[in-house]
């Protein structure tokens, strides 16, 4: 059967139940939506389950909720749910969600190392999905179950946008914008980098300014002040409030280059968004974001890596992620204010490469194939689609693979009907038959010993984080000895 045809029958029968946070105005609430979208694009049925327990941020985004539904009869669960929140989903949907089902997890993760504290939340599912070949490479270094790279979609705005003064902001000043959530862990976002280069690059009376848009601050007020006090007098807004989507997506629009220096990102979709909408992107050069920012379509500044010297939750001290160069930075926002047709040229390249990848096109192009991967190769998928009794929600495989099926169940090939052949297919098919049951065995026994290793290795990995701490705290005692010691050499020059 031709690729056409297969996918018209994917498309018409498969069905996916999608669970996650699908009302909460955050960074996984958004990209589990990305994902509704490229599966309703593809046009396989969803089953949306939404979940609200334990999410701190504000729950008003109802895009999907018209939907929503209190079971998932799906033969695929798409759980929407970090590593470290999955037993906690758990608990709340109970073991029976996961129960005859294909399983995958959507994850995200923002450093090198995915930690061993989270790898007994590997044991509840068939396969993962993530954002970007950077989360790909942390997860697939220590993950039993295959990785594989789909990121959310995410779409330009088709509907018109706010101007400047319905939405607060100067009308006649060059704004630069930088968003992000203090949930989303302040230290990683690094808002007092991207201060600290506009204080550099532009004097008071130019007419610049530096929007930083933030929400959930009432978690860290010690951080708003600390802020606050960089700011000083300078041209920066702080505009610490929650927006529709709409608005957000209006503000994006509004100003003119959009600039990060972020530690380290798992995809950046504020990054994508501000490209998709011709604005000049200045970021870190490192980490998700490399998926598709380029010297051709952005301004990706050259970075150090260095170990985080303090617990930033759920980073631990020790942990690898990016110094951006400042002063790169700096020369980046001059240029962009400087140089506008040269950055608008990058922009629109920029809108047509994140297009390109992140189109609710192109999105649903990679899940129909990777599902009828697991369509075709998942004996729980294979169990649905030779289901007499199916529903409508059930799989449906090629003829070939239904014939194949057909001749392991009876050991008759309509194409060779040789009575002794029909006998040897037969001793053969219980031989693969006790082969299947013995690797089930075996799948069990390793997926028991994998536990039990990570119980070991958490074990293991507090004796870690404690050397960690010891290493980082003996760094710090040797740069301020360094410091002093130059201090009291430049006193005896005096």
């Amino acid at each position: 059967m031709n690729t056409s045809t297969v996918e018209r029958n994917l498309k018409t029968t498969l069905g996916v139940n999608v669970a996650g946070y699908l009302t909460a105005e955050s960074g996984v609430g958004t990209a589990a939506r990305g994902y509704i979208r490229a599966l309703q694009q593809a046009g396989i049925p969803v089953a949306l389950n939404n979940i609200e327990a334990g999410v701190a941020s504000r729950k008003q985004d109802y895009t999907f909720a018209a939907a929503f539904a209190e079971n998932n009869p799906f033969p695929i669960n798409l759980i929407c749910v970090n590593a470290d929140q999955l037993p906690n989903f758990v608990e709340t949907m109970g073991a029976s969600y996961f129960e005859g089902k294909y399983n995958i997890g959507v994850w995200w993760w923002e450093l090198p190392d995915f930690p061993s504290e989270y790898w007994e939340s590997f044991r509840w599912l068939n396969e993962i999905w993530v954002g970007s070949w950077f989360i790909q490479h942390s997860i697939g270094q220590s993950s039993p179950i295959p990785v594989v790279r789909i990121p959310p979609t995410v779409t330009s705005p088709t509907s018109p946008l706010s101007c400047r003064a319905d939405l607060g902001l100067p009308s006649e000043e060059f704004l630069f914008l930088f968003m992000f959530d203090f949930l989303s862990v302040y230290e990683r976002k690094n808002p007092l980098a991207a201060i600290r280069a506009f204080k550099k690059c532009f004097k008071h009376e130019e007419p610049v300014r530096l929007i930083l848009k933030c929400i959930n601050s009432q978690n860290a007020p010690e951080r708003v002040q600390e802020m606050q006090k960089e700011i000083g007098n300078a041209k920066i807004t702080l505009m610490d409030q929650y927006l529709s989507s709409s608005d957000t997506t209006a503000i994006i629009a509004a100003c003119d280059s959009y600039v990060s220096l972020h530690r380290s990102e798992g995809l950046g979709l504020p990054l994508v968004e501000a490209m998709l909408q011709r604005k000049p992107v200045i970021a870190t050069g490192w980490s998700g974001n490399s998926d598709f920012m380029t010297a051709q379509n952005s301004y990706p500044l050259p970075y150090k890596l260095v170990l985080n010297h303090d617990d930033a939750p759920p980073y631990r001290a020790g942990e690898q992620w990016a110094e951006a160069d400042i002063d790169a930075a700096v020369r980046a926002m001059r240029d962009v204010y400087s140089n506008r047709d040269d950055a608008a040229l990058k922009a629109a390249q920029a809108a047509v490469d994140a297009s390109a990848i992140f189109s609710e096109e192109t999105i649903a192009s990679l899940m129909r194939d990777r599902l009828l991967v697991s369509q075709t190769f998942s004996p729980i998928l294979l169990q649905h689609s030779t289901n007499s009794g199916s529903t409508s929600g059930s799989y449906s495989v090629s003829p070939l693979v239904e014939q194949q099926l057909s001749i392991i169940s009876s050991g008759k090939d309509p194409s060779d009907s040789s009575a002794q052949k029909t006998i040897i297919r037969k001793l053969l098919m219980s031989i693969v038959e006790r082969a299947g049951y013995l690797g089930s065995i075996y799948s069990q026994l390793l997926r028991r010993l994998f536990v039990e290793a990570s119980e070991l290795r958490r074990e293991i990995n507090l004796v870690d984080n404690r050397t960690r701490r010891q290493m980082v705290d003996t760094d710090a005692r040797i740069r301020a000895l360094e410091e002093e010691i130059n201090r009291l050499q430049q006193a005896q020059n005096r």
